[in-house]
């Protein structure tokens, strides 16, 4: 028995290390993997869009895991979109001072100015408070 176990496992890992393939790092990304720059990625042509609604929720990532914060806007028409939040977001009050997210809210009226990067994530570049619920 011993004798067919031995070239058994050797001939199954022979099998997976030939078929074994390796990670593939979208173009333009650092072989590290980093998932800011993975976030940040945009194409040359991006422009910067509007978007005007009231704040549904927004999530608590913690930054030592990597994760990105998101905010989750309903516009006037029920439409319901999730943007991400980088750590250098200009954010606005309703007083026209530079706040934090601390200070927004759920049902706060906000103006957002985004670009969608070529992962199709929309990236906000600045939230405005317009008016509390």
């Amino acid at each position: 028995m011993m004798r067919l176990l031995f070239p058994f496992i050797i001939v199954v890992f022979l099998v997976s290390w030939c078929c074994a393939q390796e990670v593939s790092v979208p173009s333009g990304a650092d072989k590290s993997g980093n998932l800011t720059q993975l976030l940040n990625d945009t194409s040359s042509d991006d422009a910067t869009i509007t978007f005007t609604g009231r704040v549904n929720y927004i999530s608590s990532a913690y930054i030592m895991s990597g994760a990105s914060r998101q905010i989750n806007i309903i516009d006037d028409n029920g439409l319901e979109t999730i943007f991400i939040i980088a750590n250098d977001t200009a954010i606005t009050g309703k007083d026209g001072k530079k706040s934090s997210l601390n200070w927004i809210s759920r049902k706060d009226r906000v103006s957002l100015e985004y670009i969608t990067n070529i992962y199709g994530n929309k990236m906000v570049k600045s939230i405005k408070v317009l008016s509390g619920w």
